[in-house]
């Protein structure tokens, strides 16, 4: 069965795990519905005081997009070799825990250890990539809106040749702050949907799985032994 293909580690994890980010995915789902929203109307906004100028901030946002989606990707391939280590880890464990009288008369305590040890180090090194990708998506994203604001004012004032007037300004960074907000839950919710992927795919290949083809059912002998045994008791007190 699919637990003889995985072992009880894999089917831990897909329990633990793995069912745990798709929940979180759920709750933050919401997202994927009001952050375009607020990008696009604080676009829309910022179109009306700027004018054409507003697609040099609309083109930095694409751009920043753009890498945020290859570090994702990049992220997505990390996640998916960190679980499967994570269950060559709970495998080695559940292996050693099963077997720990025999380990400890032969003396092989350390053996086992460094298995374990070295599983985790690969492990180790996997989330730190992780983590790193994942600063840099956060530092890409924080740095959006002063990217827009940059853009959309260097690009009014030296290509449009419009006049920086307080009402343009001031307005304008209005609309930047309003973008900022959106932009910086970006990294979190793309983090989220990718971690959530790699869950899916992995509980898709749980639930999938065949059925055992022979499962012992003793239901049977089991209700025929109890009336047995109530017609021995009835026929005894019969015979008193």
């Amino acid at each position: 069965g699919e637990r003889q293909e995985r072992g009880t580690g894999g089917l831990v994890n897909n329990v633990t795990v793995d069912v745990d980010k798709v929940v979180k995915s759920f709750m933050g789902i919401w997202n994927m519905l009001t952050l375009p929203l607020q990008i696009g109307l604080s676009m829309f906004l910022l179109w009306k005081q700027v004018q054409w100028s507003f697609l040099a901030g609309l083109g930095a946002i694409v751009a920043l997009l753009v890498c945020n989606f290859l570090v994702a990707k990049a992220s997505q391939s990390l996640m998916r070799r960190i679980m499967e280590q994570r269950d060559v880890r709970m495998k080695a464990t559940t292996e050693l825990l099963a077997a720990i009288k025999v380990i400890k008369l032969s003396g092989e305590e350390l053996c086992f250890r460094d298995k374990i040890l070295d599983i985790r180090a690969t492990e180790l090194v996997l989330l730190w990539r992780v983590l790193l990708l994942t600063a840099i998506n956060i530092f890409l994203l924080w740095l959006a809106p002063t990217l827009v604001s940059v853009c959309v004012f260097a690009c009014f004032s030296l290509v449009q040749r419009g006049e920086l007037t307080a009402t343009t300004v001031f307005t304008s960074v209005a609309l930047f702050r309003l973008l900022q907000e959106p932009l910086r839950s970006l990294p979190g919710f793309i983090s989220q949907m990718v971690m959530a992927k790699v869950a899916v795919k992995r509980l898709s290949l749980l639930l999938s799985a065949s059925e055992r083809r022979h499962v012992r059912n003793n239901f049977g002998s089991v209700v025929d032994g109890v009336i047995d045994f109530y017609s021995h008791q009835a026929q005894e007190r019969e015979g008193l």
